[in-house]
């Protein structure tokens, strides 16, 4: 199957195996991994309040930054993401930050932070594991969901502050 032309979060569609992947929940984080050829797509989702401390729009401009701060920070996945049995260069980074600038009234709808990344990488067949570490900045984050397909094979996994290596062999 060529995972390039599938939508990435389409592969998942048949139903969470660990943790309530489809809800909004605090202190949890999602994270969809697949590794192909080359090439590891990641797909990663949080609440806002786990990255900034609140899910409405901006109220001043301190919270505005912090939302652009966090925002470079995700767009630099080598700081949080270490790939074990091979190297990993982001090829593509999209990060979507929930409210924009412009917006100024608070909302009552849940918001939260989505990022896209995809890797080329030297020597996949040695790709074995991935240690997450948003944990470390962003202590909001308790738990990030994680579902993944590598090697024909696919999983499941709670990651959590202590046990942070997501194992695929």
């Amino acid at each position: 199957m060529n995972f390039a032309r599938v939508p990435l979060v389409a592969l998942f569609v048949a139903g969470p195996v660990a943790g309530d992947m489809g809800g909004h929940t605090h202190g949890e984080a999602v994270m969809y991994l697949v590794a192909e050829a080359d090439r590891v797509r990641i797909e990663l989702e949080s609440p806002s309040v786990n990255l900034v401390g609140f899910e409405h729009a901006p109220r001043s401009h301190a919270q505005q930054q912090l939302l652009d701060q966090v925002s470079l920070e995700l767009a630099k996945p080598d700081l949080f993401l270490e790939f074990v049995g091979t190297n990993c260069k982001p090829r593509s980074v999209d990060v979507e930050v929930p409210y924009s600038a412009e917006v100024s009234s608070d909302s009552s709808v849940h918001s939260g932070f989505h990022a896209s990344y995809e890797f080329k990488c030297d020597n996949l067949a040695q790709f074995n594991s991935v240690i997450v570490t948003l944990f470390e900045r962003f202590p909001g984050i308790h738990g990030i969901a994680v579902q993944w397909v590598s090697s024909g094979r696919q999983g499941a996994e709670l990651l959590t502050v202590k046990d942070n290596k997501l194992q695929m062999k």
